[in-house]
């Protein structure tokens, strides 16, 4: 079995970093504190709890504007998560679509009790050894219960035979 998620943490404290991309989606859920966010030529100031959705192909970088920060950070490897999400087309179109209204920032705070919920859960169960991986189905109802408190954040087209061209050439 392989795992969906490369690396999943929650960190607290001040912490700016140099422009940088990673081989894997990522998630970060800022928890609380100040920042501004730049994920290619875009800006973002991040105030109240949210989701940052990252793809595999966007340089980012991130300043503080205090340093009350808290912030989970989750690494999805993208064929797997594929290949073990249902309906992954949807769930995981906030990396994979850019329409021209994209945000890569969901203000979440009415939901972030049960984000950090359902984050913690996927914590214990990537370190259980007792059964059989569940961190494709917890990944997915972390990605489900985004959907649901804001579906317009996730721009999923039914794929067509032009889209299905376009991920092979993605590839």
């Amino acid at each position: 079995f392989m795992s969906c998620i490369d690396s999943l943490y929650y960190a607290e404290g001040p912490y700016d970093n140099l422009p940088h991309s990673h081989k894997t989606y990522q998630v970060l859920f800022i928890v609380r504190g100040i920042l501004m966010f730049h994920i290619d030529s875009v800006r973002y100031m991040i105030d109240k709890p949210s989701i940052v959705f990252i793809n595999h192909r966007e340089t980012h970088t991130f300043s503080h504007v205090n340093k009350n920060y808290c912030r989970y950070v989750m690494n999805i490897l993208p064929e797997q998560a594929r290949t073990q999400i249902s309906d992954s087309d949807r769930l995981l179109s906030p990396f994979t679509n850019r329409p021209a209204n994209f945000s890569h920032v969901l203000p979440v705070e009415p939901i972030s009790d049960r984000l950090k919920i359902l984050l913690d859960m996927l914590n214990q169960e990537r370190k259980a050894d007792d059964f059989p991986p569940g961190e494709a189905t917890i990944l997915q109802m972390f990605l489900q219960c985004l959907y649901r408190f804001e579906p317009v954040a996730f721009p999923f087209n039914k794929p067509t035979f032009a889209s299905t061209v376009q991920q092979i050439k993605q590839r």
